[in-house]
């Protein structure tokens, strides 16, 4: 890209060729491949939401790291500081927006070449409208010559096969055809050549661009030359294809070759094929019909939803003119591909004169019908004319012949319900002028990458969208009787199309049969399909799932039916392995087979869901088909999992501490290890809605794993500051305890909630579950739980500044921990006493306990507590005039827990970090560190205790700050 004057501090970014940013005349360092990777991906999408899902594909493929969303928030950062310098830590800054799921790359004032190249091609295309050919191939080769290799060069296989990749290439094609007709037109051929050349060398297997290349070298003079580029051209296609040159390169070639000295070439008419070897005594081809062709099956009349869709639709098929626009939408059974594809065919049929095509393929017929390429181009030409008497044999040759009774043509094809891209690619026209739109339960990655397909996804309808389905099925009035009803119907229903069709349907068949009863029976029972079944329905749910279910291998069929026993919103391989007691990568491939076919949804990298009606529908088969015995493994093997990666975590925050033993790893469960906090941290995250959902379902009948599950989960609420999410999950394990009269699990239960609620400022309710505790491990002999209660004890009164009651309830705990060897609860005891003795004055011993505490910490590895000491033995220092020393330790500790994400322990160290600077006399500063922090706290229910400790030290300035 040339360098431009006067730009000053402007960014410029170039995707076309390898990735490259200037500001000013500076060229800036991108950094590591998948920062380049990344810039690529959001520079071709500039100005569009690019998910954080997209971006985890789009940089790992299939071998995805665990951490690798945390890995896509750290590249951005990366480039934000690439881009912006002085940018603070956690800016967004002004180019690299967060936007919902993603991120979206804004270019304000800079320049992008793909946007100028497109800005150029637009101007070729309406100079060339206007009938000022040599001014078009003037702004055509002017964006030509922003290219300076591939998109995004260098970058390898992730970028040649990503379907926006593929379209800017296309693109490029587009742009290089219209160079070459415009300088046919205008005499310019020698100034286009050099842009068709290399063309030509990237795409060898475009026809088209190879007949451009035929017809400008004999424009230029150059007759020898073009035949002989015939010749490699057909040379390369049945040597490397196995295929002859289609239609329009032969016709490209007859003009060459028939041609006079001096006389203009001119382009051969569309659709003519020209005949060559055997193929010479083939019969001519029939004219059109006198009726276009209309195929379009009804748009339905109730049609709701999608409107975003339907307009990306319509604008993708009517807006390309030079090339082949191939919209394929994809998504699970029931989830209404069918009904917007018709749609959105019926909105842009008028913008194809020459009629429309439509077929079902039959991917996923039940009956393994599966419609021929053969068949249906029989059809289609049968459709244009074609007397079957002189329809070909050959697969090849009736797609040839179809090839060129559609050339030069404008016409809309429609491929319903296709298996899988080679199913389409025969049926897919020559030339431009055409739209197809496809649909398939599978994702045509393939299609995407080869032919420059557009894919998009249909997810379930929205909630709006599904109440309007209803309406215009039922009604506005009926509807609107019934608001929660009606609610109740689109949750029960999945917001599945299909599902919602059924329902409306019975209803309007029984104008007098109320939605309230209609919703009471769907949520009566909601582990069958029973609701959704109707004889009369060709197509009812239960159909159109076993469609696709009858598809699967028995491995991935067994893998469905358990699937329904996961009680959580989402699963991932880790989870699936484990319940289906398989090898991890084979339970990634049976949940592969599961996406492809859709009965699975692929959320993000490693996340799964399955929607509600398709759980129902695995549930049935489970019950159906896997024994009692085989199920009851299964789910153990699930709680399994569980315990024992939830029991990972809390030792990756606080290693060596176990207030019980670790779980049992049942044979076949391959549970999460973990390297770091950080990536305990990200699963638990991720999964603890999951630990939520297998707490409530182990509360049934167990009630030991229950409670087991919910204290090990203890330890991420506290680092997150997660507090109704630990006293919610302790209560159910409370409930599940009492349900079995299992006193152990009562004990540790209230102790939990006791927890909760003292973080919460609630020491009523603390002090209550404490005492309750206290009886259950008295009346259980559990000696270390009653110590454990004094260490409570000893915390509530250090809170409410009774220092020596404290240390009194500490001192016979830290005896009973000594003498039953438990460091890690001995550790718990030295960090409130130490801080007691510092209180009431005594700093040798609150320094000695101090030390001996962090000491026992870093051997344990507990950073957690280690943080906490240090922080103290900091404030010792500070009362000791060694001001410096203690900012030195703070900061540090400080910056520690923001990177490792520990939201309790940092507003902790913040707190502490004003008393200090307070103590050295900076009580501006210190004022403005309590403050930001109080403004934080109030933004966090969860942390309403620490909030009130830094109230009183901000309220002697209440009114207007310190002086």
């Amino acid at each position: 890209m040339p360098v431009s004057n006067g730009d000053g501090d402007r960014l410029r970014f170039a995707v076309l060729g390898p990735v490259r940013v200037w500001r000013g005349a500076t060229e800036l360092v991108i950094g590591t491949r998948h920062q380049r990777l990344l810039l690529a991906l959001l520079l071709a999408k500039a100005g569009r939401l690019v998910e954080v899902s997209e971006l985890v594909d789009f940089l790992w493929g299939h071998d995805v790291p665990p951490t690798a969303v945390n890995m896509v928030h750290r590249y951005v950062g990366a480039l934000r500081r690439v881009l912006e310098p002085g940018l603070p830590p956690r800016e967004t800054g002004r180019w690299l927006l967060r936007d919902v799921g993603g991120y979206r790359l804004v270019l304000h004032d800079s320049c992008l070449d793909l946007a100028e190249f497109r800005a150029k091609v637009t101007a070729g295309r309406r100079l060339s409208g206007e009938g000022d050919d040599s001014a078009a191939l003037d702004a055509s080769l002017a964006g030509l010559h922003l290219w300076r290799g591939r998109c995004a060069a260098g970058l390898g296989a992730a970028v040649d096969s990503h379907p926006e990749f593929v379209a800017i290439e296309r693109e490029y094609i587009g742009a290089v055809r219209d160079a070459a007709q415009a300088a046919l037109r205008c005499g310019g051929a020698a100034r286009a050549l050099p842009s068709l050349r290399d063309a030509a060398i990237r795409s060898p297997f475009d026809e088209g661009l190879q007949s451009e290349l035929l017809m400008l070298l004999a424009a230029d003079g150059n007759q020898s030359e073009a035949i002989a580029a015939y010749g490699r051209i057909r040379g390369r296609l049945t040597e490397e294809l196995g295929v002859e040159p289609g239609p329009e390169l032969q016709a490209a070639y007859r003009a060459v070759i028939s041609r006079g000295d001096g006389a203009a070439v001119e382009a051969p008419a569309s659709g003519t094929p020209v005949a060559t070897g055997a193929a010479a005594a083939a019969p001519p081809v029939p004219p059109m019909p006198a009726v276009p062709p209309a195929q379009l099956p009804s748009d339905l009349r109730v049609f709701a939803g999608r409107a975003e869709l339907t307009r990306d639709g319509v604008r993708l098929l009517r807006g390309q003119r030079s090339s082949l626009p191939i919209l394929v939408f994809d998504g699970m059974p029931g989830v209404g591909k069918t009904t917007l594809a018709v749609h959105v065919a019926h909105a842009v049929a008028p913008h194809f004169p020459d009629g429309q095509l439509y077929a079902d393929l039959r991917g996923f017929d039940p009956d393994s019908r599966i419609a021929q390429p053969a068949d249906v181009l029989q059809a289609f030409l049968g459709a244009l004319g074609v007397g079957q008497d002189v329809i070909p044999a050959s697969l090849d040759a009736r797609a040839a012949l179809y090839r060129s009774m559609v050339a030069g043509r404008q016409m809309l094809i429609v491929l319903d319900n296709a298996r899988d891209a080679q199913q389409v690619r025969l049926l897919l026209p020559g030339t431009a002028g055409h739209a197809v739109l496809v649909t398939s339960r599978g994702r045509l990655s393939s299609l995407a990458a080869t032919n420059g397909a557009y894919l998009r996804s249909l997810d379930v309808l929205s909630v709006d969208d599904a109440r309007d389905c209803l309406a215009r099925r039922l009604g506005s009035a009926r509807v609107a009787a019934e608001p929660r009803a009606v609610d109740q119907i689109i949750e029960r229903c999945g917001r599945l199309p299909l599902a919602l069709a059924i329902v409306a349907a019975r209803a309007a068949a029984d104008a007098d049969h109320r939605l309230t009863a209609i919703a009471q029976e769907l949520s009566s029972d909601t582990t069958t399909l029973d609701g959704f079944s109707d004889d009369e329905l060709e197509r009812d749910l239960r159909t159109v799932f076993t469609w696709s279910y009858r598809l699967l291998s028995p491995e991935s069929a067994r893998m469905l039916r358990l699937l329904s026993l996961h009680p959580g919103p989402e699963v991932t391989v880790e989870v699936a392995a484990s319940l289906a007691g398989v090898a991890p990568e084979h339970a990634r491939s049976q949940m592969t087979e599961l996406v492809r076919t859709r009965l699975l949804n692929r959320q993000q990298s490693n996340r799964y869901r399955l929607h509600d009606l398709v759980r129902a529908y695995a549930a049935e088969l489970r019950a159906a088909e896997e024994s009692l015995s085989a199920q009851g493994e299964a789910r153990r093997r699930l709680i399994s999992h569980f315990l024992c990666s939830t029991y990972a975590t809390s030792q990756a925050i606080r290693p060596g501490y176990a207030p019980i033993g670790q779980p049992e790893q049942l044979a076949g469960v391959t549970p999460e290890r973990f390297d770091n906090r950080a990536a305990a941290s990200a699963w638990f995250m991720a999964e603890r809605s999951n630990i939520r959902a297998v707490v409530e379902a182990a509360s049934d009948d167990d009630s030991d794993a229950c409670w087991h599950l919910s204290l090990f989960a203890k330890e991420m609420y506290t680092f997150h500051l997660l507090l109704r999410e630990w006293e919610a999950t302790a209560r159910t394990a409370l409930d599940a305890a009492q349900r079995s009269n299992n006193i152990k699990g009562m004990a540790y239960s209230h102790h939990s909630i006791a927890g909760a609620y003292h973080f919460m400022g609630d020491p009523t309710a603390s002090s209550y579950h404490l005492r309750e505790a206290a009886d259950l491990f008295r009346e259980d002999g559990d000696h270390l739980g009653q110590a454990q209660i004094l260490v409570n004890l000893g915390y509530i009164a250090q809170t409410q500044r009774k220092y020596q009651e404290s240390i009194q309830h500490l001192r016979p705990a830290l005896e009973v921990f000594q003498d039953a060897g438990r460091r890690d609860l001995q550790l718990n005891a030295l960090t409130i006493i130490a801080d007691d003795y510092r209180a009431v004055g005594d700093l040798q011993s609150s320094q000695d306990a101090a030390l001996a505490a962090a000491q026992l910490a870093r051997e344990l590895k507990d950073l957690r507590q280690e943080d906490r000491m240090m922080t103290t033995l900091a404030s010792i220092y500070s009362d000791q005039g060694r001001h410096a020393a203690a900012l030195k330790i703070v900061i540090y500790y400080l910056a520690l827990n923001a990177s490792e994400g520990n939201v309790q322990a940092e507003m902790n160290t913040r707190v502490s970090l004003g008393d200090i600077l307070y103590a050295s006399g900076e009580i501006s500063d210190a004022y403005l560190v309590w403050t930001k922090l109080l403004e934080e706290m109030d933004a966090n229910p969860d942390a309403r205790i620490m909030a009130v400790e830094v109230r009183r030290r901000l309220s002697p300035y209440q009114s207007d700050g310190p002086d």
